[in-house]
């Protein structure tokens, strides 16, 4: 069972600016949002006294970037994963940081909620 359920994200998605991503999904694709992000934030080593709310609230800003990414970051992510380090089309190009295997990307916001929490990370990553 999902330590946060649609009702409380919901809850705290309303007082929540640019929360469109959230709002629009359906309550099944809320559902899995939040079922993904819980796993994802799970696999951090957060200190054992990392108080219920910063982590729900992770798990809610994982659970919105997850719904809120396009096609084009979704491929990106996957590019990454398998060592993709830099690509240009024409005179535009882009460098990205080498990703260690098994690295899952982490919603900004909910890296600085978990900020001081977590024991071992890389910006933006979990390990």
């Amino acid at each position: 069972m999902s330590q946060v359920d649609v009702m409380t994200a919901d809850a705290y998605f309303e007082t929540r600016l640019h929360s469109e991503a959230w709002e629009q999904a359906s309550t099944g694709d809320k559902v899995k949002a939040l079922a993904t992000a819980e796993r994802q934030i799970g696999t951090l080593q957060l200190h054992e006294l990392t108080p219920g709310s910063a982590r729900n609230e992770a798990i809610c800003e994982q659970a919105i970037w997850l719904l809120a990414a396009s096609d084009y970051h979704r491929k990106l992510e996957s590019d990454l994963a398998r060592g993709l380090v830099s690509r240009s089309v024409g005179s535009a190009s882009e460098q990205f940081t080498p990703r260690a295997a098994g690295r899952i990307p982490l919603a900004p916001m909910a890296l600085a909620l978990l900020d001081g929490w977590i024991q071992q990370y890389r910006i933006g990553e979990l390990r």
